[in-house]
């Protein structure tokens, strides 16, 4: 078909992240509800989208990167929704894809690539989908002589940020506050972990266990018991004069 090595092409098989063949909607995030780490991050016009399609019964995957190998010179593209029985690209527009030059220019040229690559190609405004999101569904299954599935598959991806996206380093690491328990993403401070998310926690947490004073190098009593010599005052008093004034 013309594609790259690493391109995910309809009909191969792609990891299910989040069925929704039961009728049942899937809570948008897991464990700690962490929005950081988990939530969906899609846009009210692919949410309309992504339920048309689901629907119709039709297998698609969301925030696919398409023509790309991986890497950061080649990334490819992040298509909005990627039908997997045929090559078929469609794209839920905002606002700015319209108003915008440069974002129409970028988007022209995505199809472009996209259709000398094989893929059929569809773009709807959020307008058109506002209005009838199934319509525009239905549009496509016509056209690109869709057919009906038994058993669907839906995999809705997240955004391409973190861990897929093909730039993705690691991130904020994850903690979990020592008073709280509040789940949250933070950089080390100095090369340690964090201990709490807020400063409210932090002031609670160094009062009970005593960490503000940890390891702290402080030789306070020392120099006072040592300014209440006579003997040492003096002769530190002289260094002072003489420096200041010489030895006059």
């Amino acid at each position: 078909m013309g594609n790259t090595e690493g391109t995910p092409l309809p009909g191969d098989s792609v990891e299910t992240t989040r069925e929704a063949s039961t009728g049942e909607e899937s809570p948008l995030t897991t464990g700690k509800n962490c929005p950081y780490c988990n939530v969906l991050a899609v846009s009210s016009t692919e949410a309309l989208l992504n339920k048309a399609f689901r629907t119709l019964g039709i297998s698609f995957s969301t925030q696919q990167l398409l023509l790309g190998d991986g890497t950061r010179k080649n990334r490819g593209y992040a298509v909005d929704l990627l039908v997997l029985q045929r090559p078929v690209v469609v794209e839920a527009d905002e606002s700015y894809h319209q108003i915008q030059h440069d974002q129409r220019a970028w988007d022209e040229h995505r199809d472009k690539q996209l259709r000398a690559a094989g893929y059929e190609v569809f773009r709807f405004d959020e307008q058109e989908i506002g209005a009838d999101a199934d319509a525009c569904a239905e549009h496509v299954f016509d056209k690109a002589k869709l057919f009906f599935e038994m058993n669907p598959v839906f995999n809705i991806r997240k955004a391409m940020s973190g861990p897929d996206s093909a730039t993705w380093t690691g991130g904020k690491p994850s903690w979990d506050c020592a008073i709280c328990g509040f789940h949250f993403h933070a950089y080390k401070r100095n090369g340690r972990p964090r201990m709490t998310c807020s400063r409210e926690c932090n002031r609670i947490w160094q009062s009970t266990s005593g960490a503000s004073v940890q390891n702290r190098r402080s030789n306070g009593d020392a120099m006072r018991a040592l300014w209440a010599d006579p003997e040492w005052r003096g002769q530190q008093m002289r260094l002072q004069k003489e420096a200041r004034w010489g030895d006059r």
